[in-house]
């Protein structure tokens, strides 16, 4: 009985993990003026438009929701990121049955390519990967090419040390495929050497990213490291990091011991003029850090006897605001797009705070006229769908139609 029950709490350690993901409100984007609200998609599954009083004008269903789709669903119910770009919302998916053995033995995973537009989801093309552990996200630019984040595999060289996990990919329409054009090198001088070591390549992968109407940024969570690329050519503009102290050499120096629980980038959020607001630990606190929540829970439910998953969640709480507590301020920095320089801001920006008060201030929502609203996540907008639903505006609705005649014209 005891092996079932540690086996249970195993498996809500890795959900409570994944709540912890989500308490981290991830990038969402300007739209003609609204904000879409990028839900983590491993909890949620819909994309939500809101405006400044967080009145939802609009609701575009997952990928796994599209009745009249060419693939099945095994191959598109792990949509990971999805963007909106020109026109549409474009996504990724690598399904839960996309990996499949060939006749020569050999395995490859199916990365699903699609783009929303006109109340519909349409089929782009596919991408073939050749390890059964990668997955990719991949940021829609112009010419209907896009950026590609890798979490396990250079897909142009992977045997090489000097490996990337970025790439320059482009649609082939008649081909219904996803052509990989070239690689994009990475930008991190320092992390050449140790580019080998998956938990350096992976660094990319793990990071929030903000995309606005030319530009997309791509923070890490844990480390501050930060790209910056052009939409307009599918490039990187500018690689690097945005505390002093915390460099790729201090990061391969300290075995990359950055946990989750522990994130030095509390969130980010694209401003609607085009640059990113990050808000992040003051450094000084969190290089003093010696929490890790991760280890801590895992040691609990091994060494505890009676232990009920209540007494987890009471727990895991408890120590977030100690934690918090240990590191109490907000440090303010803006990212601007054209080079890639990063700014570290005096004060808060207005409705902003320097104290993040046991972690009730690590999320935010930026406003049209440049402030931000703290105490905001993705669980209030849900919870407010499920109050409104009988009057949630609809793909049909004419506020719908607005946003659409407005993003096609451009």
């Amino acid at each position: 009985m005891r092996f079932v029950f540690n086996s249970i709490l195993k498996a809500i350690i890795f959900l409570n993990g994944l709540m912890a993901f989500a308490q981290q409100s991830a990038p969402g984007q300007w739209v003609d003026g609204l904000y879409l609200v990028h839900q983590p998609p491993a909890i949620f599954t819909s994309r939500y438009f809101i405006d400044e009083n967080d009145r939802i004008n609009r609701v575009i269903s997952n990928l796994s929701k599209a009745v009249d789709f060419p693939i099945p669903l095994k191959y598109r119910d792990r949509s990971f990121n999805q963007f909106w770009h020109n026109d549409g919302l474009y996504t990724c998916s690598a399904g839960s049955g996309s990996v499949e053995t060939n006749e020569d033995g050999t395995i490859t995973r199916r990365h699903i390519f699609a783009k929303w537009q006109d109340d519909e989801w349409f089929f782009l093309g596919e991408h073939k990967t050749t390890n059964k552990a990668d997955f990719l996200f991949a940021i829609p630019c112009d010419n209907d090419r896009f950026v590609v984040v890798s979490n396990m595999t250079d897909l142009t060289n992977n045997n090489r040390p000097d490996r990337t996990p970025f790439f320059k990919m482009s649609l082939l329409a008649d081909k219904k495929e996803i052509r990989l054009d070239s690689s994009i090198d990475h930008g991190q001088d320092e992390l050449r050497p140790y580019m080998s070591d998956d938990r350096c390549f992976r660094l990319a992968f793990g990071s929030h990213c903000a995309v606005t109407d030319s530009h997309a940024f791509l923070v890490n969570r844990n480390t501050g490291l930060y790209w910056v690329f052009s939409l307009g050519n599918a490039s990187l503009i500018k690689a690097g990091h945005i505390f002093k102290q915390i460099t790729p050499e201090m990061i391969v120096n300290n075995n990359f011991r950055f946990p989750i629980t522990n994130s030095l980038i509390l969130c980010v959020n694209p401003e609607i003029n085009g640059t990113v607001l990050v808000a992040g630990l003051d450094e000084a606190f969190y290089l003093t850090e010696t929490s890790n929540l991760d280890e801590e829970i895992k040691a609990l439910t091994t060494n505890t006897r009676g232990m009920t998953i209540n007494d987890l969640n009471n727990y895991e709480q408890k120590r977030r605001e100690e934690i918090a507590r240990g590191n109490p301020y907000i440090v303010w920095y803006r990212i601007h797009p054209e080079n890639g320089r990063v700014e570290k801001l005096d004060g808060a920006p207005e409705g902003g705070s320097l104290l993040r008060e046991g972690g009730k201030n690590d999320s935010w929502q930026p406003m049209p006229d440049g402030s931000v609203k703290l105490g905001w996540n993705e669980d209030k907008i849900r919870e407010k769908s499920n109050q409104n639903s009988a009057g949630t505006p609809t793909e049909s609705s004419p506020q719908t139609k607005t946003i659409q005649n407005n993003t096609t014209t451009k």
